[in-house]
């Protein structure tokens, strides 16, 4: 089994040590270390020696605290106790570790060390260390007393060093923050902060005063002497509010309100007038006109014209759907068919014709007649050869007209052909050089290609050529 040995202080696994941690390595068992006896040597440094079972004279036991594989050597095994500072009167020349069946496992000597007690006037703490070299570490498990928790040394120093930087953080945040400043006075604020050394450029603090503002404000502070309290554009602030905390940033000759101002583009006519906002350019003074809740009455085909300003609402009613169009006396029957109109506020549509309305349909116009002529028979049986008229799409059935050709090329104008239509009977002028003339009637039930209907009329003409009608119903 190894030893930590140098020229004097040395650690010795003793003989039954060496056999538990042999046997613990074997049976898989392993071993609790819990015990640290502290001794002075009976008065006197000696070497230890592996067949010792005990410290020469105890001084003073305690609980192992810790154990840890050391970071250097993985072979050694560092164990811990600790010495609270209400124990002492006992001076320190050796120390053991022993396991949980009571056998002293390891012994070492060390540098004599008095440990003095509270009454002597020093109450420190010490921490123990003792370093065991094994052949196999994983052997040895540790066994500490529940009911006391110690920090190791390397715990405790990085922990003051975390201490140490959060003390650090602390002070430079007390030192760069706003210390509190309570005003007193109005408009001319006098104040004072122990905190403050000197009052100049980047001097800060947090300002409360006791009375609201309405006018310059200036502030004297550890009685520097009064200067202006100005936002971030220059201008001095008129409108602090009592107990209500306002940063502030000494620039060398005004104190600066933090956080005020510096953006927008707030121009005044977008502002209502009497009120005032921060633009890019500083303050903005407000010069909208109030227009207030306007109501209008729109009359059919009307306009309400609206002025640039500020609305708080308002109402334009509309008189031209309902109202207006509630005196029509127009119905249906009264609007042709297919054509739209208003009434009671209701968009209606017609459904009247010309006949219902007590008028008729009618054409006027001119045909041309062609030259080709074709035989028809009138209501005596006799055939004649006469020139077809013929007209579409009328709308209407025709029942009365007039059809004619006039002769004006001479000095006596005359008509050279003429043909009646009444009551849906077709009359054709008979003409002759040698009689009266008469009209002839040209029955239908004779003529398949006479048709008096409102898609087609088609009739006999004695002559071609450009004709002169009037159609209706």
């Amino acid at each position: 089994m190894a030893e930590l040995k140098g020229s004097k202080y040395y650690t010795v696994v003793t003989d039954i040590g060496q056999a538990k941690i042999a046997n613990s390595i074997y049976s898989g068992k392993k071993l609790d270390l819990t015990l640290l006896k502290l001794g002075d040597g009976n008065g006197a440094f000696y070497n230890p020696d592996s067949s010792q079972t005990d410290v020469k004279k105890e001084v003073w036991r305690g609980n192992v605290v810790d154990v840890e594989i050391d970071a250097g050597n993985p072979n050694w095994i560092n164990i811990y106790t600790v010495i609270a500072p209400t124990d002492g009167g006992f001076t320190i020349r050796e120390m053991a570790v022993f396991d949980s069946d009571g056998d002293m496992i390891g012994i070492c000597n060390c540098a004599e060390s008095y440990k003095p007690t509270l009454d002597e006037g020093s109450g420190k703490e010490i921490t123990m260390k003792m370093t065991l070299a094994v052949v196999n570490t994983s052997a040895i498990t540790l066994k500490i007393d529940p009911t006391i928790i110690y920090a190791k040394r390397k715990d405790v120093l990085e922990l003051q060093t975390k201490v140490n930087e959060i003390t650090k953080q602390i002070n430079n945040l007390e030192n760069d923050s706003y210390p509190i400043v309570e005003a007193t006075g109005a408009n001319a604020y006098i104040g004072a902060s122990a905190r403050i050394k000197a009052v100049g450029k980047g001097t800060r603090c947090t300002l409360f005063v006791g009375t609201a503002s309405n006018g310059n404000c200036s502030l004297n502070l550890n009685n520097s002497g009064a200067v202006a309290i100005k936002d971030s554009n220059g201008n001095v602030v008129t409108n602090m509010k009592a107990n209500i905390p306002y940063n502030l940033c000494h620039n060398g000759s005004d104190f600066i309100l933090q956080g005020k101002g510096g953006g927008g583009n707030l121009i005044p006519k977008y502002l209502l007038a009497g009120y005032y906002g921060e633009g890019d350019n500083g303050r903005v003074d407000g010069a909208m006109v109030n227009r207030g809740a306007p109501t209008s009455n729109l009359n059919c085909g009307g306009v309400v014209n609206l002025q640039e300003g500020y609305y708080a609402g308002g109402q334009i009613i509309a008189n031209s759907l309902a109202s207006q169009t509630g005196g029509a006396t127009a119905d249906d029957t009264k609007v042709l068919n297919g054509y739209k109109y208003w009434k009671d506020g209701v968009l209606r549509t017609g459904n009247a014709t010309i006949q219902s309305m007590g008028g008729i349909n009618y054409r006027v116009g001119t045909f041309t007649v062609p030259n080709s002529k074709k035989t028809w028979i009138n209501s005596e049986g006799t055939s004649i050869s006469a020139y077809t008229l013929t007209i579409e799409n009328l709308g209407f059935i025709p029942k009365n007209g007039t059809i004619y050709v006039l002769n004006i090329t001479t000095s006596t104008p005359f008509l050279m052909s003429i043909g009646i239509l009444r009551d849906g009977i077709y009359y054709l002028q008979r003409p002759s050089s040698t009689q009266k003339e008469y009209f002839i009637k040209i029955p239908s039930e004779n003529n398949p290609d006479l048709s008096i209907s409102s898609s087609l009329l088609r009739l006999p003409v004695y002559s071609y050529g450009d004709f002169n009608y009037f159609i209706s119903e």
